[in-house]
């Protein structure tokens, strides 16, 4: 069977993508994968539309990987290829899984949860009418269900044959290279070593499977030596990477033993910078950085999110602000080797200027250096959040307040004004005026008309710092 698989994604990683692909392929099918790259506030224009109904001519089966703020685009290009070719498409990803019956407004098929044992089944009974585990359809009354893979060392590897693959360069989708898949990875490879999460945070969408697949609530992890040999392969076949980055909200789970049997092998066997993303405070230990940071370790992210007490209840973190304060003082220890990124989130209708003053006084009392992420909370289907704000009529219309808002577009607040200002002091490792941020958060300032100049005041001292940084040579 031909199948072509879609990413609409704005990036070219798309594990999820690649790992259908390598189970396909590994059943004796025949895959292409095109990266429909672009940023889901920008919709494909008629060109990229037809050029990627023409790739997919001639092929048995189209598979569309989503989530929810890709919701458009994954439209447009579905209704095409069904009108256009009368080929059945398949959608799968993290909005499916939530929303399988919306989905299948624009789909023949829906695979819900992870996917590469049920994308199997899919394959064996397409067109035979019967009911496949774990895949919805308008054509079966039945529904069952599937477990996600118990056992990830048995999945094939995520497809890194570039022989098939194409990716959108203007409007025109071209032939991968060794070059361009260099290019626009920035020579980053990416895997995800582990799945499942114990955490039930209300805006994320491990509430809603959690719920729905018990399994989720267990890690379920790759072994050590399957890792390594996972990286290793893909490196040794396409020389392109020079760093490494798992996306992965509980490699920390690991303990200090199995942490140095990865550094040993990935040392040995690998040696190339190390990224690790997903990272909860509650689980930094001493022991475990030292071992990653001589295994190469130089970037780590961490979910910090809010300094609030209240808050940090309402989303249900696992972390107390003397456990995040501990975890950023180790983390500043190494801070000559390895860059941390914290995440934080704004724009929550729910929370007070009290909260959101705590949490900025907070962070500019941080050591240096760190990266600062900001969010702004979405309400994204099958999160606490979402059933909240739906309740209280904060959402209309799912479409548009929810599919169709960028995260990084935060409300025009003199507090968020702070919060943006403070992400530049310390992208640019200058050490936050403690006192001016306090004295512009007071509610005497803030409620002022004095209010807007404490934000140019701040923007204006550190581009003068930097011009004498600069000055200095």
């Amino acid at each position: 069977m031909k199948i072509a698989l879609i990413s609409p994604f704005p990036d070219i990683y798309s594990f999820g993508v690649r790992s259908i692909s390598g189970v396909a392929k590994a059943a004796g099918h025949e895959t292409r994968i095109l990266f429909v790259t672009q940023e889901f506030t920008q919709p494909y224009s008629p060109q990229v539309v037809d050029r990627v109904v023409e790739h997919c001519r001639g092929f048995d089966l189209v598979g569309v990987s989503l989530m929810s703020n890709f919701w458009d685009n994954s439209v447009a290009l579905t209704d095409a290829v069904r009108k256009r070719l009368g080929v059945p498409v398949v959608w799968g990803g993290i909005h499916p899984t939530v929303r399988p019956e919306e989905c299948l407004e624009h789909a023949d098929y829906v695979a819900v949860g992870e996917a590469e044992e049920t994308f199997s089944g899919l394959l064996d009974h397409l067109g035979n009418g019967k009911p496949v585990p774990g895949v919805r359809s308008k054509r079966w009354n039945e529904v069952l269900r599937a477990a996600p893979p118990a056992d990830l060392n048995r999945l094939p590897l995520p497809d890194f044959d570039i022989s098939d693959h194409f990716v959108l360069e203007g409007e025109n989708l071209v032939p991968m290279t060794p070059d361009l898949l260099r290019k626009r990875t920035g020579g980053i490879y990416l895997t995800i070593p582990s799945r499942g999460c114990p955490y039930d945070c209300t805006y994320c969408c491990n509430v809603f499977l959690n719920q729905e697949f018990p399994e989720n609530r267990k890690v379920r992890r790759k072994s050590m030596a399957n890792l390594v040999a996972e990286v290793e392969t893909v490196l040794n076949r396409l020389p392109v990477f020079d760093k490494v980055k798992f996306d992965d909200d509980a490699f920390f789970f690991l303990s200090v033993e199995e942490m140095r049997e990865f550094a040993e092998l990935y040392k040995k066997r690998i040696n190339l910078p190390l990224v690790v993303t997903g990272v909860t405070p509650s689980t930094i230990r001493k022991e475990k950085i030292e071992t990653l940071v001589d295994a190469g370790l130089v970037e780590i992210r961490m979910g910090i999110e809010t300094a609030s007490e209240r808050m940090r209840k309402e989303y249900k973190r696992p972390q107390t602000e003397r456990k995040v304060a501990k975890a950023a003082a180790l983390l500043a220890e190494f801070g000559d080797r390895v860059v941390p990124f914290y995440d934080l989130i704004i724009d929550n209708p729910w929370e007070s200027d009290e909260s959101l003053v705590e949490t900025l006084r907070f962070m500019a009392r941080l050591p240096m250096p760190y990266e600062l992420i900001l969010y702004s909370l979405t309400f994204y289907p099958g999160t606490d959040v979402y059933d909240r704000a739906k309740e209280e009529g904060l959402i209309q219309n799912d479409v548009q307040d929810v599919y169709r808002k960028y995260y990084h577009s935060f409300r025009p607040t003199h507090l968020n004004a702070l919060f943006e200002i403070l992400t530049h002091y310390a992208h640019w490792r200058e050490k936050p005026p403690v006192a001016l941020f306090d004295l512009a958060t007071h509610p005497l300032v803030r409620d002022s008309p004095l209010a807007r100049i404490f934000p140019w005041f701040l923007r204006s001292r550190l581009k003068a710092l930097l011009r004498l940084r600069y000055l200095r040579g």
